[in-house]
């Protein structure tokens, strides 16, 4: 037995029976597993902010932690069960996107299919009929069987995931880019595709430190623009801002109130963001 923890994350939310049963199902097969709720309200198959959340966890999970992240808008299609490996860690979910935003930020992760062999052995264990809970029927066992050592569940081979385009920042003129909203938080703040990371940001701030963001500047009356600050005390109750959020990325904020709301940006949205606009 293992003293391993799983961490989970779904869109499957509190109201249903869902995440309990998953961690029934991994309990029967390792009963000292421990489990990290990350957490179960990602809004419905949105796989971009999902992929947020899974890459942005990543780094703080203790060594041995397997991540079991199911968002799966494709349950029951032929869309392959993934392993993915790096740092001592492992991230079991759909090949749907999801892992995008971490393979990209996490370029030693090695991506791998469930073996063969033990995908048809849980699929002769379900209930009858059941097509739309692969959570529960395929990849609890796996990330149970990962967590105690087991590593028979792994197909040797690595494999390219499916990747989607939500992550992708791209540069159009001058210092505008063209970026989606990766997630929007319990507070309505708006975290965007950009970070220092990215060449084409360090080249628009190396002409001086970031003091505005105008956000969607051809749209409406000239765009939002927002002033750069450092915490939100530096502006107004009800006033917005830009700032380096925790996780490296910029969000656009309403000191006290919701940006989102604001805005109606949702994870998926695509802006335009002009920095010192």
């Amino acid at each position: 037995m293992s003293t391993a923890a799983v961490a989970l994350l779904t869109d499957f939310g509190y109201e249903d029976a869902y995440v309990g049963v998953m961690k029934a199902v991994m309990l029967a097969v390792d009963p000292a597993l421990t489990f990290i709720d990350l957490t179960h309200n990602v809004p419905p198959q949105n796989l971009t902010s999902a992929g947020y959340l899974a890459a942005t966890a990543w780094p703080w999970l203790p060594a041995g932690t397997v991540l079991l992240a199911v968002v799966d808008p494709g349950v029951g299609s032929a869309r392959r069960e993934l392993i993915l490996e790096e740092g001592g860690k492992a991230l079991v979910a759909p090949d749907n996107g999801l892992v995008t935003l971490l393979a990209d930020r996490f370029p030693g992760a090695r991506m791998h299919r469930a073996d063969a062999a033990y995908l048809e052995l849980l699929a002769s264990r379900r209930p009858v009929g059941s097509t739309t809970f692969d959570g529960r029927d395929l990849f609890s066992p796996i990330a149970a069987e990962l967590a105690r050592g087991n590593r028979t569940v792994i197909d040797p081979e690595v494999i390219e995931p499916v990747g989607i385009e939500d992550f992708v920042v791209a540069p159009l003129s001058g210092s505008r880019l063209r970026c989606p909203v990766l997630h929007v938080d319990h507070f309505g703040n708006c975290i965007t595709g950009i970070s220092l990371e990215l060449p084409a940001v360090r080249d628009v701030l190396a002409g001086g430190p970031l003091r505005s963001v105008l956000i969607n500047p051809a749209a409406g009356r000239g765009g939002d623009r927002l002033p750069f600050r450092e915490s939100f005390s530096a502006v107004e109750v009800g006033q917005p801002l830009a700032y380096w959020g925790s996780t490296g990325f910029l969000e656009l904020a309403l000191r006290n109130g919701s940006y989102a709301a604001r805005s109606s940006l949702s994870a998926g949205s695509i802006i335009e963001a002009e920095l010192n606009g």
